[in-house]
């Protein structure tokens, strides 16, 4: 991967996505992360060495701002826990976040599905 790109991460503030940020940045990648609540990495050593993006999947504009300028994007959501709407929950996060990134001129997405 090409150091002067920048990477976007979601999901960081979770086990996969925070040993994620920190192994592209050991790289010597530009990462970017995208969380709900940025207190929940304010303990992440690697918390002051990110851009960070605070943004819901669920909306566009926030997905778009997130990904602007963003080469490779990593889709690291999910939403446990929501009860009986899980599944529109999911599709309605992939799908916004698809077109977010579409419409950023993002040239990749690695999609970590389960």
């Amino acid at each position: 991967m090409n150091n002067s790109r920048r990477i976007l991460v979601t999901g960081a503030s979770g086990y996969v996505g925070g040993r994620l940020v920190r192994a592209l940045l050991n790289e010597g990648l530009k990462v970017r992360v995208s969380v709900r609540d940025e207190k929940k990495i304010s303990g992440q050593i690697w918390a002051n060495e990110v851009e960070v993006s605070v943004g819901n999947a669920t909306n566009f504009d926030e997905m778009k701002s997130a990904l602007e300028g963003v080469h490779t994007a990593f889709y690291l959501l999910h939403s446990i826990g929501v009860g009986a709407d899980f599944d529109e929950l999911e599709a309605k996060m992939a799908r916004n976040f698809a077109k977010a990134a579409e419409a950023s001129g993002v040239k990749q997405i690695v999609y970590l599905g389960g």
